[in-house]
């Protein structure tokens, strides 16, 4: 298979792009929900309209989570997209832009991207709609003034809570494993004689003996 220097190029910066969106997002949203339900809690909002039906819970919660539901939905679009661009240009980093299986770097990154591809999946398509109908159902129920209801409602998603909670911190540590293995370990497949004449490579990578593959300069020092 002959090396594509320009095409691994392009879909290497797709690659870093989609995994730094993904995890900038997950950590994002986190330190957002983090700084805004302490300042809700703090200003002791009160929302007018579940004021006026007698509703005596924590105005401040029905606040902050209208705000994070959205961002919340946001970011479920943002790692669908992430993950899926991901797992498609590591498939073609194997397949066709000539990526070596045989570091464990790479073994490494391709169970964490799996493993996180897997939260995702259960985050965005099993766990969260149902948190968003009880979360809608409570609301709704204290609006108009049924407060056994609203109970009810409020206690199915704050127990689901800490199942999400688990599930995004999970997804964030192994989207970091997928890109510090990657930062280790991204290696494209090329003939020693090519990395010669390709002076855009030149002191910065060896051919192993023997294999034809090429070693990067760091990894060679770090003995990866």
């Amino acid at each position: 298979m002959k090396f594509n220097l320009t095409g691994f190029r392009f879909f290497n910066s797709i690659y870093w792009l989609a995994l730094s969106l993904w995890l900038g997002a997950l950590v994002m949203v986190a330190l957002t929900a983090a700084v805004i339900f302490p300042t809700m809690r703090d200003l002791d909002v009160t929302i007018p309209e579940f004021a006026e039906a007698g509703y005596t819970g924590d105005h401040w919660r029905i606040a902050a989570g209208h705000v994070m539901e959205i961002l919340f939905l946001v970011l479920d679009f943002t790692q669908l997209i992430c993950m899926t661009v991901a797992l498609l240009v590591t498939a073609l980093q194997f397949t066709v832009l000539g990526v070596s299986l045989r570091r464990f770097t790479h073994v490494t990154r391709i169970f964490a991207i799996l493993i996180a591809s897997g939260c995702v999946c259960w985050h965005v398509f099993m766990l969260s709609p149902q948190m968003n109908r009880d979360l809608r159902a409570y609301w709704e129920a204290a609006r108009a003034g049924d407060f056994a209801a609203a109970d009810v409602h409020q206690q199915a998603f704050e127990s689901a809570h800490p199942t999400a909670s688990r599930l995004l911190g999970s997804t964030a540590v192994l989207v970091a494993v997928v890109i510090i293995t990657s930062a280790a370990g991204v290696v494209p497949l090329k003939p020693a004689s090519e990395m010669e004449d390709d002076p855009g490579h030149s002191g910065t990578a060896t051919a192993k003996k023997g294999s034809g593959i090429q070693e990067p300069e760091l990894l060679r020092k770090l003995g990866v």
